[in-house]
């Protein structure tokens, strides 16, 4: 029946009344691709069903193994992944059965994709690793490689990165010996990502200037304007800004020829981070303003949302504390409405510290004490952004008139902040404590300053810093009297 690809397929179903044994198998194969073809899953699936039941009846347990196999692929496509991880694991032990050691690997793979897309990082680990081993037992170089990725995305996930990337050395040295540059390239790309999280920049930036060489070389000019991204975000995370500009101006013209409205968006929002570094606040607003209209018109709000975010702080920077303090305002529902809670009360932070900046302090202790409750009734100054909202509040409370409420809550912050993670939160504690014990414990409170001045020299706050130490001149008593001006903000709490 080698002539079923000609056949229409009313005729299939015609033949398929009539076939049995082999003959039945290949009919039903032939339609239940067709079925796959236009994506009628439902009856591929049920067709794929009935070759298994035919081919167990011959006693064929590797064409068994393969309609399981092909089934998990319709369940899978269906987005039924939960009934497709039942039947690749169906398969693989079919295949088992059958002592067919290069299946046995490729549905090991898929199987391991399906935990992916689950979520079930452990179990994706455990197949990732059943299926390279089998490949490379039968020389499978490129399943081998594509087991390796999935390895090391797992291991990355538990946080066991340098295993991470020696899997990924493994995985691109089978894709080498199978001649894939492509999927070099693809292994080498994920690696750029562990190598940034672990701060290797030398090593990323091999990396990303490889992909590049091979994007080049590829007819695909997606790939180009990608590896154009990527080297623009090692070369950024190096604090190479000219550099980063430049690879990403022209990944943006190549998305923009390509109709590509989320790559350009973070073609912009990477810009705008290099604009940042530089300094260039006006360039930087504008691109992060591009980089929000374009997410947020192709409904990637995720992405949208941190854009904003670091739009804030850029308003922050350029001294527009009224309209960061709105962009915030607009984060704290937005991100509310995304239940992003984290998230939530870092908004809360920088939106405090933005009406702390424009000395709108009434405002800021009422918005403080409207949302001391997105903490928890036990949350200490361990938490970093409980500490940050309290140290911003305690400022507040000092302008506002409460400076025994404010000195309580500083001294609790001072307390509770772990000698290592002491921040610009526990700075203006310092500094409150410090005013409220100048004319009852003069020694206590130049401790106090000197420990505020410190914080502010580590966040890079001199002015302040400066300010602060004038305390120690002689004769001077300016802390006294400009006890409750302003404190510059750090580049977290714009």
């Amino acid at each position: 029946m080698s002539d079923l690809q000609e056949m229409a397929e009313e005729d299939l179903w015609t033949a398929l009344t009539q076939a049995s044994g082999r003959e039945r198998i290949d009919v039903l194969f032939e339609l239940a691709n067709r079925a796959s073809s236009r994506r009628d899953y439902d009856r591929a699936l049920t067709l794929w069903q009935e070759v298994e039941s035919t081919a167990a009846q011959l006693g064929d347990i590797g064409q068994a193994a393969t309609a399981m196999r092909l089934q998990g692929a319709a369940c899978f496509s269906a987005g039924d992944v939960d009934a497709a991880v039942q039947t690749y694991q169906r398969a693989a032990a079919a295949y088992g059965e059958a002592a067919m050691s290069r299946d046995a690997a490729s549905v090991l793979w898929c199987l391991a994709d399906c935990y992916r897309v689950l979520g079930d990082v452990e179990a994706q680990l455990s197949a990732a690793v059943q299926s390279r081993e089998l490949a490379e037992f039968e020389g499978e170089r490129t399943v081998a490689g594509d087991a390796c990725f999935l390895q090391a995305r797992a291991l990355y996930l538990l946080n066991r990165d340098e295993e991470a990337l020696v899997v990924c050395r493994a995985g691109r040295d089978h894709f080498r010996t199978a001649e894939r540059p492509d999927l070099v390239a693809v292994v080498d790309d994920f690696a750029v990502s562990v190598h940034l999280f672990l701060g290797h920049l030398d090593e990323a930036l091999e990396l990303a200037r490889g992909c590049l060489v091979l994007a080049n070389v590829s007819s695909s000019t997606a790939d180009d304007r990608y590896a154009r991204y990527r080297l623009a975000e090692v070369f950024l995370r190096r604090g190479e800004a000219e550099q980063a500009l430049g690879q990403a101006e022209q990944a943006l013209t190549a998305y923009r020829q390509a109709d590509d409205f989320v790559g350009a968006a973070r073609c912009e929002q990477l810009r705008a981070e290099a604009f940042f570094e530089r300094e260039d606040l006006p360039a930087a607003l504008e691109a992060f303003a591009n980089a929000w209209v374009l997410f947020d018109a192709t409904g990637r709000d995720a992405e949208g949302l941190r854009c904003d975010t670091r739009r804030a702080v850029a308003l922050h920077y350029a001294g527009d504390y009224r309209q960061a303090a709105r962009t915030n305002e607009r984060l704290v529902h937005a991100f509310g409405q995304a239940g992003d809670q984290p998230a939530v009360r870092w908004s809360v932070v920088r939106w405090l510290d933005n009406l702390r900046q424009d000395q709108q302090f009434e405002q800021c202790r009422r918005i403080a004490e409207e949302h001391t409750s997105l903490w928890p009734p036990d949350a200490t100054a361990e938490d970093a952004s409980y500490r940050e909202f309290l140290g911003v509040y305690s400022l507040a409370l000092e302008q506002t008139g409460h400076v025994d409420r404010a000195t309580e809550i500083a001294s609790q912050v001072i307390a509770q902040t772990p000698a290592r993670e002491a921040s610009l939160g526990t700075a203006y504690c310092y500094e409150v404590r410090g005013r409220s014990r100048l004319d009852s414990d003069e020694p206590g409170a130049g401790q106090d300053f000197s420990h505020a001045i410190a914080l502010h020299l580590v966040q890079g706050n001199t002015d302040r810093a400066r300010e602060l130490s004038q305390y120690f001149l002689p004769a001077n008593d300016s802390l006294r009297k400009h006890a409750g001006d302003e404190v510059p903000v750090s580049p977290e709490h714009g």
